[in-house]
């Protein structure tokens, strides 16, 4: 359990609960968190650092793009429509 620990060092319990029962092994999540807390408190194992990213530092969000339609665009999208059989004029009125 240990190696796995430190081979998965960001996964908790519950997901090496589900790595050892695939390997065989008949451990409950209860188990897995019992056997790795002393090795925490010892210092054996330790977490990784957490490193958060800030809003600031985030990429920046773009607006959508926005189009206006024209009776061009409107024109070829009904032209479109028609190529593919998908006639919709009688439908929109």
């Amino acid at each position: 359990m240990l190696k796995l620990r430190r081979e998965y060092s960001r996964w908790g319990k519950d997901k090496l609960a589900v790595l050892l029962r695939g390997a065989g092994h008949a451990v409950s999540v209860s188990m897995v968190g019992r056997i790795l807390s002393p090795f925490k408190r010892r210092g054996v194992l330790v977490d990784p650092v957490f490193h958060a990213i800030s809003a600031r530092k985030a990429a920046p969000q773009r607006a959508p793009v926005r189009v206006a339609i024209t009776p061009q665009i409107q024109k070829r999208h009904l032209c479109t429509e028609r190529v593919h059989g998908l006639d919709t004029q009688a439908l929109r009125g």
